[in-house]
């Protein structure tokens, strides 16, 4: 015997096929970082994988300590580079003039400086330094 469909199954069309694309399921996801908060700190959360980076062949090399006659010749430089110089000489051009890295040149200016042997004129756009007259 044929079973009979009821009034509600009756209406029931069955259903068009759909003409849209399946959506694609999206790849693992990664979890969403935690808010920055008083009471999460930097170190809880997992840090990004940075790309290696490329040495030089000068950072390969360990820091060795400049000793206080490495700066006390550097300052020696700096001494005659301004004195040769007319009025004031900028930072930059004062590392380019001497023979020494830059951070030795910085603590040459810091050497004479305490010992009140150079002018530093700030007031400018670019600050200047001279030997004090």
């Amino acid at each position: 015997m044929a079973k009979k469909q009821s009034a509600t199954e009756k209406k029931l069309k069955p259903a068009a096929k759909s003409t849209a694309k399946p959506v694609k399921k999206a790849a693992a996801k990664q979890p969403a970082a935690a808010p920055q908060s008083l009471f999460n700190d930097a170190a809880d959360e997992p840090k990004p994988a940075k790309p290696a980076a490329k040495k030089s062949p000068a950072a390969a090399a360990p820091a060795r300590p400049l000793t206080v006659e490495e700066i006390g010749h550097a300052a020696g430089e700096v001494w005659g580079a301004l004195s040769a110089g007319n009025g004031g000489v900028s930072l930059a051009a004062l590392k380019k003039s001497v023979a020494a890295p830059a951070d030795l040149v910085l603590l040459a200016l810091g050497w004479l400086a305490r010992e009140d042997k150079i002018d530093i004129n700030a007031s400018a756009k670019t600050p200047t330094i001279s030997l004090k007259q």
